[in-house]
Parts: structure tokens; sequence; C-alpha cells
């Protein structure tokens, strides 16, 4: 059960906006809010794809009977986050369908915690705070991941009933781009990537050179969308997720590209999993860079296409001509970096295989191109795919995200008619379509 799913709306987001709206008119025991929040969440996850109840109870109750077991040591909470890393791997690589739903994300979560724990010995991690941190369902399967000391003080508050007012204009704000950007693009451009994916044809004419640029919208689109919309949910009782994305597309370099896209990751990288990397006294600097990407590409799976994703953005990272770019204006570093990051999810998206199927494609339409038999036509690639590909670029390179509308205090009444509108051509397409819902690309890690 995804967030566009006719499903959802009906069975989990319609009864926790009642829960919101009725807990906010009057005093219910936390013990209440506590028990529907939980089960609403674990409900959501039972009628997820790939879910694992069993595995998922396993993992959250473990990990927190363990946590007396090692307060005391230092050395101990490291060992059971390495060994937590250890188990993810694990499981990614039993599972032959697919990683359990959600199963990364509980790791990392936890990981940060054990981690926080040990720079903070002191740090309250009371039962009812740490089961909502890792079953609460708006970022239970596909994050953002959230880090305990970001967010424990906001569960003490909630079991207080201390929590902010809610803002109705931010949380239809950001259901309104997050279901666009799903429903409306993504979900529009799924046929065609999948189309590329399985080899069904062969890359021909114009369709391989706007294939990157597609297939980098459609990701960018369908991955913020998760996020736009948990961040949402979450302010229906007042919890502010962290950023995720931040207009990656925007960025000027690769180091800029990469604070921006799935930004929690890249603290949890750059944090969590440089603590661990140092307690070992592995050699700092360049390796761990290395280090970083090559983690990420096995993470998203063992094979050559993840890997040719990590070592590419890796040399990218590393060797970008940064005194070379700084001469150039800031419009055209912002286009050169869009255009290699746009190349380089090419084997993320096509595997080894697929890579060269594509370079072979682009060269022979340009080798027809220079000797004046080419034609500039598409084979696969219809007008709506050219259309939406064209806007989704000039959104994302132009358009302010979420949370840059949500902090300026200008032209809300336009703001909250685009919302809402968004919302409502979802909607009706999400329950006019015959077709089942389209899963989000990371709902599965």
């Amino acid at each position: 059960m995804i967030f566009s799913d006719p499903q959802f709306v009906i069975w989990i987001f319609i009864p926790f906006a009642v829960f919101c709206i009725v807990d906010r008119g009057i005093a219910m025991p936390f013990i209440f809010r506590f028990v529907f929040v939980v089960g609403l969440s674990l409900v959501y996850y039972w009628y997820g794809p790939g879910a694992s109840p069993t595995l998922l109870t396993l993992y959250v109750v473990g990990n927190f009977l363990m946590l007396p077991a090692v307060a005391s040591s230092a050395n101990a909470k490291v060992v059971l986050a390495i060994l937590n890393i250890a188990a993810l791997f694990y499981v990614k690589a039993t599972f032959p369908s697919g990683a359990p739903l959600g199963i990364s994300f509980h790791a990392f979560q936890i990981v940060g915690l054990l981690v926080a724990l040990v720079q903070d010995p002191k740090l309250p991690v009371p039962a009812y705070g740490y089961f909502l941190f890792l079953t609460f369902f708006p970022q239970l399967v596909a994050g953002p991941i959230v880090q305990w000391t970001r967010v424990h003080r906001f569960f003490e508050h909630w079991h207080d009933r201390e929590v902010r007012p809610i803002r109705l204009d931010w949380v239809v704000l950001f259901l309104g781009i997050g279901l666009g950007k799903k429903v409306l693009v993504s979900d529009s451009l799924y046929a065609a990537v999948a189309t590329f994916q399985r080899a069904e044809t062969a890359f021909v004419g114009v369709d391989s050179l706007v294939f990157p640029f597609l297939y980098s919208i459609y990701l960018y689109f369908d991955f913020s969308a998760y996020s736009d919309i948990a961040t949402g949910i979450a302010l229906m009782i007042g919890m502010r997720m962290p950023i995720n994305f931040y207009s990656p597309y925007k960025a000027s370099n690769p180091v800029v590209f990469w604070r921006r896209w799935h930004r929690t990751l890249y603290k949890f990288l750059r944090n969590d999993m440089r603590f661990l990397y140092h307690w070992m006294r592995l050699p700092p600097h360049t390796p761990f860079v290395a280090f970083v990407f090559l983690f990420s590409g096995f993470w998203h799976g063992a094979a050559w296409g993840y890997m040719l994703w990590a070592i590419g953005h890796f040399l990218y990272f590393k060797f970008y001509p940064r005194a070379l770019m700084r001469r150039l204006p800031l419009l055209l570093r912002i286009a050169t970096n869009f255009i290699i990051v746009s190349l380089l999810w090419l084997p993320f998206a096509l595997g080894g295989e697929g890579l060269l199927r594509w370079a072979n494609g682009v060269s022979s339409f340009l080798g027809e191109i220079y000797s004046g038999t080419g034609q500039a036509n598409s084979q696969i690639l219809g007008r709506m795919e050219f259309l939406l590909t064209g806007l989704g670029v000039a959104i994302a390179l132009l358009a302010p995200n979420g949370f840059e509308m949500m902090r300026s205090q200008r032209l809300w009444s336009v703001k909250r008619a685009l919302a809402g509108t968004l919302i409502v051509l979802a909607l009706y397409k999400m329950f006019t379509l015959a077709q089942p819902p389209l899963p989000f690309t990371y709902f599965q890690f």
C-alpha cells in the first residue's frame, strides 16, 4: 500500500486525519494516542509490497531489548551498530525477490540511535519514543531517515501535548506537491522508463538523447514525492520531518548535489558511518569517500550497474575541476552538473548491458546525423513524455521547492490554489484509473 493508492487514502489517511482532528479537540489519554498511531502504522506496513511483519518485529523489538545490555559500554554499542549493518546486507542478499519492506531505513535509524548514545550516553530513550521513532508510518518504509537527536524532544512534547499548532497550509502544500510529482509526472513517465529498462526495444533516434533526462526527472520526482507526502502527513501531528531533497538539480557541483539529494542518507553516511569508520581506525579522507560511494552502490544492490554508478560518482566527486568551473557563469555550471548527473544515472537505471545498448544507440544516431541520413524522430517516446520531461526539467531547475515555499510568507493564496488543484487532479487520476498504483522507486529497499 503506497501513498498514491486509493486504499491508502481510504483506510490509512482518512482515519489518521480524523484522529488528528479529534486529538486536537479533546484530551485523549496518551496510551490511546500511542496505540492508535503505532497500530495504524503497522496496518499500513502489513499491506505493503514485500512486507515482513515478523522480521520487522524481531528487528525493532530485538534492538530495543539489547539497549540496556550495551548501555554501559561504548564499544558494545558500536559492535551492535556494525552488526545491524551486517544484518541488513545479509537480509538484502537472502531475499531473492527484494529486500523486506523498509529494512534499510529501520537499520539506518537504529544505527544512528546507537551512535548518538555513544556520543551522549545520557540521551533519554523512553520506550514510547523508541517505537514511535521506528514505526511512524509516513517514514516507516522509505524514509526520510530520522535522527533520534532531532526528534526525541518532539515525542516528549507529543507525550505531554505540548506540540505546536498545525499549519493546515503547510500540510496541503506538501501533500499537493508530493501527489502532483508522483501521480501526474512520475507515474506518467513510468511506462517509457520500464520499456527501456526491460530491453524491449533498442535505443534509437532522439529517444537515446532524451532518455538520460527523462529518467533523471522520473527518479527525482518519484523519490522526492514520497518525502514530500511523508512531510505533509507528519505535519498533521505537528512533527517536522527533516528535509530529504532540497532542489538537488540546482546544484552547481557534485559536492552541493550530494548535500541536496537524499540529504538524510547523506548525513547518515557523513556523520554516523564516518563515526563508525573512524572508530575502526580506517584511513580517512579519500579512502572514506570511496568507502561511502561503494557502500551506497552495494546497498542499492550487488549488480555491476550500481557499482558503475557508485564509481562514476566517486570519480566525478573527487576529480571535479573546481578551479576551471569557477570561471564559468553559475547557470552554465548548474546546467553542466545536471547533464553529468543525468548521465551518471544511466548505469543505475539500465545496468551494465543496458548502458552499452544506450551508448550504441547514441553513437548510431549521431553518426546518422553527421552523415545526413538520420532523422530527429522518436519511436518510443510520445508528445506527453517529451512535454513532461521538459516540464520536469524546468521545475527542477527553476521552481522553488516545498520547503522554500513553506518558509516564504508571500503568495499563499496562489500556493493554496496550486496545491489544492494538484491534489484534486491526483485524486481524480488515482480513483479513475483501472491500473494498479505504481510503486515508489525506493519503496522496497
